[in-house]
């Protein structure tokens, strides 16, 4: 039986009677989604972005105020949107989203909201031609001037992915909302009003609530809203069963067709304090899932591969613990297995694999649409992602760094090196990875093979070329006639032969510096800068005037020392921002921007500076605000003391959108010139 609590769906509009404790985000977006075309949500992981736009934003619309059509990736996200306005619309195939909104609206007289929920997922796993059409095709609905708001959903560590998005549509990021982890006096107010809803009593209110939150918190700086919902419908699943057991049909009636009564319970201090940790709770829900489920299957069909279900599990989430969604072809019956997951899931089989899927999706771990499979949170993906081994581990980022280099080679034609496939070749199958990604390995492999050969064939000429010259001269030297030539001759055999040994050990060196070059450049990719100067300094062994190694050397160690430059900037910037430095974190982050890094390495600080800037807009306007009441007080030393401090944010903000607190700030140095200290 289950609770009425949400567990880990997120809350939809029938639920909004139920949804506690974001009134004034609620308030915030609603009125930032009536005055804005496109509009950013974003937040970390669990802080409850998807209930606040399908919920408490759908419970401030009338029906006849909006058209809302929520959009998640999907396999591709472009064709996930096409198909959501197609059905909406109601015809056929489009050849421009712009027409599909604009017969939406024709039929049904209401704006059109196009929410993209989750739009981390194109970063994840999109490919680059899937994230250029996605977003010129949300620049070609904003142009149109259609009747059409667009809302994007982010988790926030993915904010800086954004900014190729902003040389397309450079105003994507004006108009934001950052979702903040609840806090505590909203998430007492959240269970206390939850449990009165849903008739359950606490024993000691303020303590028990507390309690929850303790048992939630444990060491985090935030609590993910999604752990709540699970702590109190497994408490709720608990306590019922201790109350009434499993026989009381009527109190199961209860709750059937979501009415709005339902059965009494108490949540007592003893209890609470015995039912543990989140991480416990969510551990042993998760683990008492996989194992009935393999023990019932294991009942039905002996030969049921072990820990299948852990298996499939796993293949829903990717090398970076967040949860992968995953397409199925077949019947309901038979569904056929994934080609990136065949290798992986083959001794499964396709059968078993569709009965399987349908158990998790029973059981809350799975949710699908239209064949369309995914864990029903993040927070399932990490703990999933906490239980791997070493060596799921080290198999996931092979596949991750194999699949990065096939798509290099798709773009430059690049094929592994040799050390790559050295690496990777006692793992190659044993990962879940697409076929073409092993053919790109195979010819790899069969280009290394021949390159090989060709510098072995090579050697192979020098070496005959000097057997053949060899026996040439004993020749000449043996149908010689005169002595004294004949040792002439033999003499100057041997000093040639001494010189071409000589020239083929040099070529030997040659190669060998060669292979030394090639391996480091290799390791300079891979940003192993350290281990690719170590290459180079053997180069340097064999020839110490080599100008390229000695380039690449100093390179490679002047790059080293950028990334540990880089590390301390942003390790300082983070530290200010903590506490509340606002300009120092600034500087540290606008320092390590500027360092001449690749732009992947420069993401954090990207994050960095939004946040801070994020940060100095209401840090700039309480400063004003002090400054004209100390002005106003006669503390003129202090209110300087704030102009100054004003001014310096105000250099970073960067906005024309702050005449009213200049003016205060004007006015306030009339009233306190400099040489006044009174």
């Amino acid at each position: 039986m289950r609770s009425p609590f949400k567990f880990l769906d997120a809350y939809v509009l029938k639920d909004k009677e139920y949804f506690f404790g974001r009134e004034e985000e609620v308030v915030s977006l609603y009125h930032m989604v009536t005055k804005n075309r496109l509009i950013l949500v974003y937040g970390k992981s669990g802080t409850g972005k998807t209930s606040l736009a399908q919920c408490g934003l759908a419970g401030r619309f009338d029906k006849t105020d909006w058209y809302p059509l929520f959009v998640k990736r999907g396999e591709n996200i472009n064709r996930s949107i096409t198909l959501v306005i197609e059905e909406a619309a109601q015809i056929g195939p489009l050849d421009h989203l712009a027409d599909g909104i604009m017969e939406i609206y024709a039929n049904q007289l209401r704006p059109v909201y196009l929410i993209i929920d989750q739009l981390e997922e194109l970063f994840i796993l999109g490919t680059e031609k899937e994230r250029t059409t996605f977003i010129y095709n949300i620049k070609t609905i904003l142009e149109a001037q259609l009747p059409c708001r667009v809302i994007f959903i982010l988790r926030e560590e993915y904010l800086a992915q954004l900014y190729e998005f902003e040389k397309v549509i450079p105003s994507l990021l004006d108009r934001r909302l950052r979702v903040e982890q609840m806090s505590i006096t909203k998430l007492k107010e959240v269970i206390t009003k939850s449990c009165t809803r849903f008739n359950i009593s606490l024993e000691e209110p303020e303590k028990n609530t507390q309690q929850i939150i303790d048992r939630l918190n444990a060491g985090r700086v935030g609590i993910h809203l999604p752990y709540l919902q699970v702590y109190l419908d497994m408490l709720w699943q608990e306590d019922y069963q201790r109350t009434y057991g499993n026989g009381d049909d009527q109190v199961k009636g209860q709750l059937n067709g979501h009415t709005n009564s339902y059965p009494a319970l108490t949540f007592d201090t003893k209890e609470i304090e015995n039912f543990g940790a989140i991480e416990d709770v969510l551990q042993r829900f998760l683990h008492q899932q996989e194992k009935e489920i393999q023990s019932q299957l294991s009942k039905k069909n002996s030969k049921i591969p072990p820990e299948a279900v852990r298996t499939i599990l796993d293949g829903f989430v990717t090398a970076e613990g967040t949860k992968r969604p995953i397409q199925f072809s077949g019947t309901a019956k038979e569904i056929s297995i994934p080609e990136d997951f065949a290798q992986q899931w083959k001794p499964i089989g396709n059968q078993l694999l569709g009965i399987i899927l349908k158990a998790l999706e029973d059981r809350r771990l799975l949710r699908s649409e239209d064949r369309l499979y995914e864990l029903a949170h993040d927070s399932l993906a990490a703990i999933i992602d906490q239980e791997r081994t070493d060596e799921e581990r080290q198999l996931a980022e092979i596949k991750r760094r194999l699949e990065n280099s096939y798509h290099e080679y798709l773009i430059s034609g690049a094929y592994l090196t040799p050390k790559q496939i050295d690496q990777y070749e006692d793992f190659i199958y044993k990962l879940p990875i697409a076929p073409e990604v092993i053919s790109f390995f195979k010819e790899s492999q069969a280009m290394a093979i021949k390159k090989k050969k060709q510098a072995r064939r090579r050697r192979h000429f020098i070496y005959l070329g000097l057997f053949l010259f060899s026996v040439m001269m004993a020749i000449a030297a043996f149908i010689s006639n005169n002595f004294r030539m004949q040792a002439e001759e033999e003499r100057t055999n041997a000093q040639n032969t001494l010189q071409a040994l000589q020239e083929a050990q040099e070529k030997e060196k040659q190669l060998r510096i060669e292979s030394f070059i090639e391996k480091g450049r290799s390791q300079m990719a891979l940003s192993e800068y350290l281990l690719a100067s170590n290459q180079f300094e053997l180069v340097l062994t064999f020839d110490s005037t080599h100008r390229l190694a000695d380039s690449l050397r100093k390179v490679a160690i002047e790059k080293a020392a950028v990334k540990n430059e880089y590390e301390a900037l942003l390790q300082s910037g983070q530290q200010a921002l903590e506490l509340g430095q606002l300009i120092v974190a600034m500087n540290q982050f606008n320092k390590a921007i500027a360092l001449p890094l690749e732009s992947d390495f420069l993401r954090d600080a990207r994050i960095g500076i939004i946040e801070t800037k994020s940060r100095m807009l209401p840090a700039f306007r309480k400063t004003v605000e002090a400054a004209v009441i100390f002005e106003k007080a006669g503390a003129c030393d202090n209110a300087l003391g704030d102009i100054k401090r004003a001014k310096e944010l105000l250099r970073f903000l960067n906005r024309n959108d702050l005449q009213d607190e200049l003016k205060k700030l004007t006015e306030v140095e009339k009233e306190c010139p400099t040489s006044n200290s009174g």
